[in-house]
């Protein structure tokens, strides 16, 4: 073989004696699930159905790695969800062939005769990962005869057993996917066959071979850092196992574990994190570019030691801090408790630029929880101000960096002699005051939530109430709009009062409701009994304490912004 070779196969060939399939251990679980398993057969169905003499279709493509040993077969660099699928599909189509089709189908399943085992015997044309294989093999490929095969499947798509894995439910439902869209497609098993007959001989696949993994892998990533097949995770971890020579499996299955208790999406910013931490600055590449010519280069560690000493402390930290689950010591203490909540809030911020310092302080320093919390509250209010004076993200990524630069340089850092760059100036506090102090309401939703919500627990005395709730509206107690001849125009007389103090904090409050148009208008007592009382129960502090006032005036809402201001300037210590 030249070191590289690309042609195109039909499908009939590509389940033929030519190859035979290993899916290796590094590969991700097959993860394909309804959507792209109705496209593929939707898209089979269509060209079947308008399909001309001189009709092909493009199933994608494959990346084989040549092998000899054991014996000759090939594994799948890229392609593992779309063979396991067809595989699947062909599977599915036995179950609906009379017994003088079915062995047909059987045969692009299975080689009837392995001359390569010893004694020759039937063996899978494709085997898929090491922990799945036999759950696959005994209910997907499996030969049974006749009706025998269709029962067979029915029973393993309706037994709602716990599967082990998330890959064993994918193909257990994707099973029943397409048994339900051959049922409902075709009439009879000659229909059935006629489908097997027109994908197995016009639509074929381009598939590229190679005896060089390191050519694989880089075709690999062409084919798939453009599209959606393959995320930056899965082409690094392809990349360090094969330099893995021994205990390969072990942390493939470390690896696994790692990124089912992130999410294969936390998973992937775990290491959008990982490359703030070592660049601290903004990302100018690809993060699989920087990770390959400056991240790797900077931690200089064995793929082994990585995957250790840095992917799952950081995983596992990165997990305590998305699920607010830091947790609690063999002396539990309060401290714990203050510590998730004050990750709750960090979570409700709109940027994630926050979490690579937090991350590094929180794998530096795990077990110090004093020191934790003292920095969780730094965090906090330095990330809050930032959002809620509008800092862009070069502004919010140098201060950052900044402080991941000094942890590296004060390794020693504690809870005596502790970070500095964490603090805010003077002038950040100023600055942070004043636009606490300026007009809240216009500013998006968002934001203007989370400075009412944090506000809200400041104040709060007793239950904590919900602050994720399904619905809220900020709303003002001085209506937008007065009426002639209302309450509220003989307390307010003054437009300028009005304009100077209607979107201010201390006129908002949040209510788990929706606006009421009608309501907002209301005079002050009307509409504290009939507005902001949600169904008789009054969920937040802060409309608590405008119930309980007899009057709205000037006067009033300029005494509790004051009030507000310095619930904040003690909280934050501003």
């Amino acid at each position: 073989m030249s070191v590289i070779e690309g042609k195109e196969y039909l499908l009939r060939d590509i389940f033929s004696n030519l190859f035979e399939y290993r899916i290796p251990i590094y590969q991700r679980p097959y993860s394909w699930k309804e959507k792209q398993v109705t496209d593929l057969f939707d898209d089979l169905f269509d060209f079947y159905k308008a399909k001309n003499a001189d009709g092909a279709y493009f199933l994608g493509s494959l990346v084989l790695v040549e092998k000899s040993a054991p014996y000759k077969h090939f594994d799948v660099t890229d392609g593992q969800q779309r063979l396991i699928t067809l595989t699947i599909l062909l599977a599915s189509i036995s179950a609906y062939l009379d017994d003088a089709y079915q062995s047909s189908c059987y045969g692009l399943i299975w080689n009837k005769e392995n001359s390569y085992l010893d004694p020759p015997a039937p063996s899978p044309r494709l085997y898929i990962r090491d922990e799945d294989k036999i759950f696959f093999k005994d209910n997907i490929q499996k030969i049974l005869p006749g009706k025998e095969k269709l029962e067979a499947m029915e029973k393993f798509v309706a037994d709602k057993y716990t599967v082990e894995n998330e890959s064993r439910t994918n193909i257990r439902e994707n099973c029943g996917i397409l048994l339900q869209k051959i049922q409902e497609n075709f009439s009879d098993a000659t229909e059935v066959y006629d489908f097997l007959k027109c994908i197995r001989d016009n639509c074929y696949l381009v598939v590229v071979k190679t005896v060089d993994e390191e050519i694989a892998f880089k075709v690999f990533q062409i084919l798939n850092t453009r599209g959606l097949n393959l995320s930056p995770s899965d082409i690094i971890k392809a990349d360090l196992l094969k330099d893995i020579s021994t205990d390969r499996e072990d942390y493939a299955d470390k690896w696994e574990e790692l990124e089912i208790k992130a999410t294969q999406q936390g998973f992937n910013d775990v290491f959008t994190h990982l490359r703030m931490v070592y660049l601290k600055k903004k990302a100018q590449k690809s993060i699989l570019d920087e990770f390959k010519k400056e991240v790797f280069p900077k931690i200089n560690l064995t793929p082994e030691k990585f995957i250790d000493e840095i992917l799952t402390p950081y995983t596992k930290c990165y997990v305590e801090i998305k699920n607010m689950s830091y947790p609690k010591p063999d002396n539990s203490t309060n401290v714990v408790d203050e510590i998730n909540f004050l990750l709750m809030w960090l979570n409700k911020i709109d940027n994630f630029d926050w979490i690579a310092p937090t991350l590094k302080f929180f794998v530096d320093r795990h077990n110090d929880v004093d020191y934790i919390l003292w920095f969780t509250k730094k965090m906090e209010r330095l990330a809050a101000f930032m959002y809620i004076t509008g800092y862009n993200v070069n502004k919010r990524i140098d201060r950052y960096a900044k402080i991941i630069s000094e942890m590296e340089n004060n390794p020693s850092h504690n809870l005596n002699v502790p970070l500095k760059e964490i603090e805010l100036t003077a002038a950040d506090k100023t600055e942070f005051m004043k636009a606490l102090n300026g007009e809240i309401f216009p500013l998006l939703a968002r934001r203007r939530n989370y400075i009412i919500l944090r506000l809200d627990s400041f104040v709060v005395a007793g239950n904590t109430p919900d602050y994720n709730p399904r619905t809220l509206s900020i709303e003002h107690v001085l209506p937008q709009t007065i009426e002639a001849g209302s309450q509220w125009e003989a307390w307010w007389p003054n437009a300028k009062d009005r304009t100077l103090w209607q979107h201010r904090i201390a006129n908002l409050v949040p209510l788990t409701r929706r606006k009421n148009s009608a309501a907002q208008n209301f005079d002050f007592d009307k509409k504290k009994t009939a507005y902001f009382k949600v169904g008789g129960t009054i969920t937040y502090a802060l409309t608590v304490q405008v119930l309980n006032e007899t009057t709205w005036t000037p006067a009033v809402v300029s005494a509790r912004q004051k009030y507000l201001l310095d619930v904040f300037k003690t909280n934050w210590e501003l």
